[in-house]
């Protein structure tokens, strides 16, 4: 008798722990610039209530069973749960896009599998966490796969994922822009001469310039000797001439705003001295 009864235990609780534990959870979310379109998936042995948290701000709410919503949470029954909704808040664009989450079922589950899909035109960086069980692509989105196995009913999963946008450049167009661009010059390129040419055969010749040596038989001594000296350097401090020539800096000084007023030199004020230049 005593036998029977344990054999009786054992087995319902072999069977309450298979009700417990014998069940999925499969959530897909999709990028979509900063939205997340969350899917989410529950199987179970046995038709239960549960209670999910909706994120602030979602929206586009779509669910296959009956519910309620209090004050903010989902309270679902059923024992093949199916909903979505859009997440608007999921994710916060800076220099790079920041995806930010928490994974709290409330359910003691056999497995718990989380898939992220990148938008495309997107890519990861190494900013992942927790580590993913698989990375691939199916040739145009960045698919991400979490697998949690005998998951707790009081564990959560934070999920957090950096990634970015990769400009697209489009070269056939670029190539046919340089073409169109080659072409008008190819057929430009004959008048424009033809206008250049014009121009150049109506100018006025230019006048030569007088020498400046011509005009030092107009100078007097003193000028003449001051003058030659900027004439040779090109451009010479006024301490550097005052050196050269002798002369004392009152004269050096007359000399100088004789040969400016002339149009022959031009000075170009350093602080306490001068910097003195042939005038072109």
């Amino acid at each position: 008798m005593k036998k029977a009864v344990f054999l009786a235990v054992l087995v319902s609780i072999v069977l309450l722990a298979g009700n417990v534990l014998a069940s999925t959870y499969e959530i897909e979310l999709s990028q979509y610039g900063t939205k997340i379109l969350e899917k989410h998936k529950i199987s179970l042995d046995a038709s239960q209530k549960i209670m999910l948290d909706l994120p602030v701000g979602y929206s586009s709410l779509d669910v296959l069973n009956p519910y309620t919503i209090e004050k903010g949470k989902l309270i679902i029954e059923g024992k093949n749960i199916e909903f979505s909704f859009i997440d608007n808040n999921a994710i916060e664009k800076g220099r790079k896009y920041y995806f930010t989450k928490r994974i709290e079922p409330k359910l003691n589950l056999t497995t718990l599998n989380l898939k992220l899909v990148l938008d495309e035109g997107f890519v990861v960086s190494k900013d992942i966490y927790p580590q993913a069980t698989k990375i691939e692509s199916d040739g145009r989105k960045i698919i991400i796969e979490w697998q949690f196995n005998n998951f707790k009913q009081d564990e959560y999963v934070p999920v957090f994922v950096v990634f970015e946008s990769v400009e697209k450049i489009n070269y056939f167009w670029i190539i046919i822009l340089m073409l169109v661009l080659g072409v008008m010059g190819w057929l430009l390129y004959p008048l424009l001469r033809k206008k250049l040419e014009e121009r150049k055969a109506k100018k006025k010749p230019l006048k030569k310039k007088k020498e400046k040596e011509d005009v030092t038989k107009f100078l007097l001594e003193n000028e003449k000797k001051v003058f030659e000296e900027v004439l040779k350097e090109k451009e010479i401090w006024q301490k550097q001439l005052q050196l050269r020539t002798g002369l004392s800096k009152v004269k050096l000084s007359r000399v100088l705003k004789n040969l400016e007023s002339r149009g022959l030199i031009k000075k170009i004020n350093f602080g306490k001295t001068n910097k003195i230049l042939i005038k072109k």
